[in-house]
């Protein structure tokens, strides 16, 4: 496999879009764990409006850290899920 690489050295699946985001997730079959994980009282107000409101999700985001801790993901799950998003158009 090769990386194409964006801007600043960064993957090209470093940046989704929110509908490759959702794709992948329900690919994943994380979707509805996900949802409901962001509806808790713990999770923060901004993991909250960032995820009903972003235009795309950066792979090192605090939201994206904040929901993949909760999840228990690891880094490689992570980046899996990223990489898989960004083949979605």
């Amino acid at each position: 496999m090769t990386l194409i690489i964006a801007d600043a050295g960064r993957p090209a699946w470093y940046d989704v879009t929110p509908f490759q985001a959702e794709m992948a997730l329900r690919g994943a079959g994380l979707y509805d764990t996900v949802v409901a994980e962001v509806a808790k009282d713990t999770t923060s107000e901004a993991t909250k409006v960032a995820w009903a409101r972003a235009l795309g999700f950066k792979r090192d985001s605090p939201m994206i850290a904040e929901i993949a801790s909760a999840l228990g993901m690891t880094d490689a799950q992570l980046d899996g899920l990223f990489q898989a998003a960004a083949l979605i158009e």
